[in-house]
């Protein structure tokens, strides 16, 4: 599946049921905001290939953090203690691939860009190790 094509994804109907495909992260973002979603929204990225689609996430998270911060002041008993409302979370060697390696010049500017949106980006196995500033105090999740 990870070599489909966008337009080939959308040709796969969900359970076999005609006319129910999969939606994009910007359809599946609007769909919670029109229902009224109270839930956090935790991004988890496998594989961001070119910088148009990084930049596509960015502007997504963007979009999304109005709403994130909004359901933190009306649900605070909904929010993620580690995560909140809105975060990216990755395993290592995806982050990697999608944003640079720790200290690069591709990763100072990807997770520059998730600080400067205030958005937590987490190790998927790691609850402290931020891909911003290493591993924290908290150790492993389990």
């Amino acid at each position: 599946m990870q070599d489909l094509t966008l337009a080939q994804l959308r040709s796969l109907h969900i359970a076999g049921r005609p006319g129910l495909h999969a939606p994009t992260l910007a359809e599946f973002i609007a769909a919670v905001q029109e229902c009224g979603c109270r839930r956090p929204l935790i991004i988890e990225v496998k594989k961001l290939e070119t910088d148009a689609g990084r930049e596509k996430l960015v502007q997504l998270l963007k979009y999304h953090k109005p709403y994130a911060v909004k359901l933190g002041k009306q649900y605070p008993e909904f929010r993620n203690p580690h995560l909140g409302f809105l975060a990216v979370i990755a395993f290592p060697h995806f982050y990697t691939a999608s944003f640079g390696e720790f200290g690069s010049k591709g990763w100072r500017h990807w997770t520059g860009q998730f600080e400067a949106l205030d958005v937590p980006v987490r190790c998927c196995f790691l609850e402290a190790l931020s891909f911003r500033h290493g591993l924290g105090r908290r150790g492993i999740m389990c």
